[in-house]
């Protein structure tokens, strides 16, 4: 999703992930209480609620700083990527 509007929209892909990690903790916060998955925002302690948006924004910033034009040779960038899926799902004998 993120990758599509930084796309087509022209400005700060810093701006865009900051922003695109707050609309997904905006979004969460409707969508969990209605599944029951969750309390109400207004149940949470401010302290967890800033948390909360903090690790969201940087979720963005990783969103963008992962979708943003790479200078990489695209088989050094392919091949770290399947070293680090293999470790990761890969069960380890």
């Amino acid at each position: 999703m993120y990758g599509l509007v930084q796309g087509t929209v022209a400005g700060s892909a810093f701006k865009h992930g900051a922003l695109f990690g707050t609309g997904v903790w905006s979004a969460s916060l409707v969508q969990l209480p209605a599944m029951k998955l969750a309390p109400p925002v207004w149940e949470y302690p401010p302290a967890e609620l800033a948390l909360e948006v903090g690790y969201h924004v940087v979720y963005g910033l990783g969103a963008a700083a992962h979708t943003r034009p790479s200078t990489a040779d695209p088989d050094t960038a392919r091949t770290a990527s399947v070293s680090v899926l293999s470790l990761v799902t890969l069960p380890r004998k």
